[in-house]
């Protein structure tokens, strides 16, 4: 009885695995509200929109809630920015000087409300203007505020 021949299987190296040190990313879009005041003065929600759903930084595309992996080993995941350098002077005043540097995107992502990174979302910040009251209002309460001194500096009004 003869031995069938053996096959042989090529052997298939297996898929490149991302680095322990890849960070997730996420783009989640925003919901932004339309301020606009109604007949009666008030504050009205207008109708909203979103963030278009997909959006490219940096040549890399992120599609709405699609994870994409960054690795702080791969320079194409890297932004060039330009970040202030500060150095004594000749007369001992400090200078300051602005230098391009690689930031990688990973830790720019954290601090931006659209981005989620390894599951955490950046805080937006909070609207801290005020809206002064129309005319007359304002400037009864706000009076003196406008001008430190009682004085017009002429040499500078038209």
């Amino acid at each position: 009885m003869a031995k069938a021949p053996k096959t042989s299987v090529p052997k298939v190296a297996a898929p490149a695995r991302a680095s322990k040190r890849t960070v997730s990313v996420i783009y989640r879009p925003l919901e932004h509200k339309q301020l606009r005041i109604g007949p009666t003065g008030e504050l009205q929600y207008g109708a909203s929109h979103w963030d278009p759903p997909n959006t490219k930084w940096n040549g890399i595309i992120f599609r709405a809630n699609i994870p994409v992996e960054l690795d702080p080993d791969n320079p194409a995941h890297f932004v060039a920015a330009l970040l202030p350098k500060t150095y004594p002077g000749a007369n001992g005043e400090m200078l300051t000087k602005h230098v391009e540097s690689k930031l990688f995107m990973g830790e720019l992502a954290r601090t931006n409300p659209s981005f989620e990174v390894d599951g955490v979302i950046a805080k937006r910040k909070k609207n801290t203007r005020v809206v002064p009251p129309p005319g007359a209002e304002w400037t009864e309460a706000n009076e003196g505020v406008i001008s430190d001194s009682d004085e017009i500096d002429r040499s500078v009004a038209a």
